[in-house]
């Protein structure tokens, strides 16, 4: 079985937080969270590039989050921002944070 590793690094320590399977033809979509709004970061570049070199495997779509507010438990009725957020990484088979 062929499988992509997703991999925490904290302090230079990489420890495993989940694998996909990607045995078979079909191609796995990954939703990207990004914690930086600038297009130039390196928090942005990085999955970029892991996007290219996986791209015959991997499909990478990429969540805006600028419109997103911060969390707040009390709303009753959730911003549209936040109801799209959930829906995105919903959808998709696995999901990136990328954040320094």
């Amino acid at each position: 079985m062929r499988c992509i590793e997703f991999l925490e690094c904290n302090r230079g320590q990489f420890s495993q937080v989940a694998k996909m399977n990607t045995a078979g033809n079909s191609i796995k979509n990954v939703a990207v969270l990004v914690g930086s709004l600038r297009r130039g970061s390196i928090n942005r570049k990085f999955p970029e590039s892991v996007g290219k070199l996986s791209a015959n495997r991997l499909r990478f779509h990429f969540i805006e989050i600028g419109g997103v507010p911060p969390y707040d438990d009390l709303w009753e009725n959730p911003p549209q921002s936040v109801l799209r957020l959930k829906r995105e990484i919903e959808a998709a088979d696995g999901v990136i944070f990328c954040n320094a």
